[in-house]
């Protein structure tokens, strides 16, 4: 990402440590699309492709794009689309987000975009995935081999109100849908980004029908097996998951302190990332190298999506220099 430079802007290194046993140092960049008031990016696989989602200047609607090098190729969806989000990208490059034809203005004066369809982005062609029965389809995540797709949609009742918000797998293999954690009423069952491992980041959100209380966690699912593991952050609150990578570290985010941060690691060792000038940021997507995507919101409430990069610890670049010295010294002898 050598030719970034002209549109990047550096802004720090260094990661909270939560827990020690997991400690990476990153270099955080910040990455706008010219003429963007909006940016967040949501995946990157394992070639360095990273999908995510901008608004233009005086823009209302959103485009999805995938950015790679220092090119960005956007995606407007489908025919009829009048904007797109970005969801996850594959190792090939097959793309999978959510693509709106309709808006609408709320009492509030907002726009409401949608509702929306769940949209795939292979070899030039889109094809649109929708949910018999259900409404406001978003297709979350991709496995790195473009097989399983991960996704969620809206659950209607007999009248068409909302239901709960119903997380499924799509298998683009065998054109099978698999429900995954039937919600309770007004309730989220959400899936994320898939390794290739067949493991999937979720999260979960629901009323507790004794006491009435909310109840959030977080968990992994597996595509192979059907089950479902907890996975819990000590200290953290309202965590969600939203990648996964083949070593088992998750990107996420959680609320601390009423703050929404992100953070990268496992249950048992994770750090929060350190992200100057932001207000709330979030984590969502990371791959085998452990580059990590995702967005954070500036004091004006401006949305800006970053890069983390690892960054080699310093008895590494020992052990590299003193390599280094030793291949010029035997170039010398010989």
């Amino acid at each position: 990402m050598k030719n970034l430079s002209r549109t990047l802007g550096l802004l720090g290194l260094g990661l909270l440590t939560a827990c020690a046993a997991w400690a990476v140092d990153y270099k955080i960049t910040r990455v706008d699309p010219n003429g963007s008031s909006s940016t967040s990016f949501s995946d990157i696989n394992n070639v360095g492709q990273i999908v995510g989602t901008s608004r233009a200047q005086g823009q209302t609607d959103y485009k999805a794009f995938v950015l790679q090098g220092s090119q960005y190729s956007y995606l407007s969806g489908p025919a009829g689309a009048l904007g797109s989000f970005g969801g996850g990208i594959s190792d090939s490059g097959v793309v999978v987000g959510s693509y709106y034809t309709s808006t609408t203005i709320d009492a509030s004066g907002s726009v409401q975009f949608g509702p929306s369809r769940g949209f795939v982005y292979s070899g030039g062609q889109y094809s649109s995935l929708d949910i018999a029965g259900g409404s406001n389809t978003s297709l979350n995540g991709i496995s790195p081999d473009g097989r399983y797709v991960s996704g969620s949609y809206d659950a209607l009742d007999a009248n068409g109100n909302f239901l709960n918000s119903q997380a499924f797998i799509f298998d683009r293999q065998t054109n099978t849908n698999t429900l995954v954690g039937q919600a309770d009423p007004y309730g989220y069952t959400v899936l994320h980004g898939i390794n290739s491992r067949g493991l999937v980041a979720a999260w979960e959100m629901r009323v507790d029908d004794n006491t009435g209380s909310v109840i959030n966690s977080a968990f992994s699912y597996d595509i192979h097996s059907s089950t479902r593991t907890e996975q819990t952050f000590a200290g953290l609150t309202r965590v969600r998951l939203d990648d996964i990578n083949d070593a088992g570290i998750f990107a996420g985010y959680s609320w601390t302190s009423g703050v929404r941060k992100a953070f990268v690691g496992t249950a048992q060792s994770f750090q929060q990332l350190l992200i100057e000038g932001a207000y709330v940021s979030g984590s969502l997507g990371i791959n085998n190298a452990n580059d990590v995507v995702g967005f954070y919101t500036d004091a004006l409430g401006i949305d800006h999506g970053f890069i983390a990069t690892t960054v080699p610890e310093p008895q590494t670049w020992a052990l590299f220099l003193a390599g280094a010295g030793l291949l010029m010294l035997r170039r010398r002898v010989h």
